[in-house]
């Protein structure tokens, strides 16, 4: 599915996500356009059409975030368990306000030099979840 998002396809990325069990499919098609927009990102961001021209490409990896989407998800029976047990180091959710300051600190001169970052502002959960998922390990040929 995420190639498919990321070859422009956009037909087969909804066949795949048809594929999956409801109520489950929304979350798949969520976390796939999500990692998508992440991949683009960083593939886009050091090309001469944005770097080049002095736009900085980042993105933005909010974790659980205080909004009427994520309410209705603690409401439903069958995703409300699965966010109830999200591993929140530094406590609650955050709030859309904070989203919004990382988003305006990204559009400030300071942030110049991030370029094809993904910037995870989850309280901790992606650290928490994947500690060892980045920085991956250089291989080398033998």
């Amino acid at each position: 599915m995420v190639d498919a998002f990321l070859a422009g396809d956009e037909d087969e990325a909804l066949r795949l996500i048809a594929r999956t069990p409801a109520p489950f499919d929304g979350a798949v098609a969520y976390a796939g356009s999500k990692l998508a927009i992440s991949r683009w990102c960083r593939r886009a961001a050091v090309r001469d059409e944005w770097v080049g021209r002095g736009i900085t490409l980042n993105v933005i990896a909010p974790g659980a975030v205080h909004t009427p989407l994520f309410r209705a998800g603690q409401d439903d029976e069958a995703y409300g368990p699965l966010m109830a047990a999200l591993p929140i180091p530094t406590g609650e959710p955050t709030s859309p306000d904070l989203i919004a300051d990382w988003i305006l600190f990204l559009l400030s001169p300071p942030a110049r030099y991030a370029c094809g970052s993904v910037i995870f502002v989850d309280g901790g959960t992606d650290a928490m979840l994947r500690a060892d998922d980045w920085p991956p390990t250089v291989a080398t040929s033998p």
